[in-house]
């Protein structure tokens, strides 16, 4: 039961009595940043959202774009194929084949490289 009548209506805030909670210690507050409203952290917040979203946006394309090629690549020049090579590829054997017309090629950059990374 409140102590007050009803004929102290100006302490009720839109009908209801208010709601008194501890504020935060003033070693906690950044005065510095106490001048910007709510609409410039509003903006900021947005620019820093739609930035996030055109860097996910540029990685994603970039994942994409990448396994295209890494599939027409394989499409091309198939590494389980370079089990038949019995000779020790050398690097200069790699650059020679990458030198060769496309229709010549044996793809033995690919198996080169695939030799190092293993």
């Amino acid at each position: 039961m409140r102590l007050c009548s009803n004929r102290h209506n100006y302490k009720y805030l839109k009908g209801k009595w208010p709601e008194v909670h501890k504020g935060p210690e003033p070693t906690v507050i950044n005065w510095a940043n106490l001048h910007v409203g709510g609409f410039s952290r509003g903006i900021r917040t947005l620019i820093v959202a739609l930035i996030t979203i055109l860097l996910l946006g540029v990685s994603i394309f970039g994942i994409v774009v990448s396994k295209y090629y890494q599939d027409e690549t394989s499409e091309k020049f198939d590494v389980s194929k370079c089990g038949a090579i019995t000779e020790t590829l050398t690097m200069d054997m790699a650059l020679d084949d990458e030198a060769k017309p496309l229709d010549r090629k044996l793809g033995l950059m690919n198996c080169y490289c695939y030799d190092q990374f293993l």
